[in-house]
């Protein structure tokens, strides 16, 4: 990725947040930046698991005539 393609998000945080970040991106020897940004990432990842798993059984139920619309 590009240094140009990186945007800068202001941030404000609660100070017990703060330091929950701080603390595991020590534990994984990370920037506290960097532990965010996989934080982001991995909760991206499983919005979409769950919503591409919902997307499936809504599906499946359709194509079985469950649907009660």
């Amino acid at each position: 990725m590009l240094k140009k393609d990186i945007h800068n998000i202001p941030l404000r945080v609660q100070p017990e947040l703060r330091e929950w970040v701080r603390a595991e991106a020590k534990k994984h020897c990370r920037t506290m930046n960097a532990e965010m940004t996989f934080i982001l990432e991995q909760e991206k990842a499983r919005r979409a698991d769950t919503q591409q798993a919902f997307d499936s059984t809504t599906t499946n139920t359709n194509l079985r005539g469950d649907s009660h619309e």
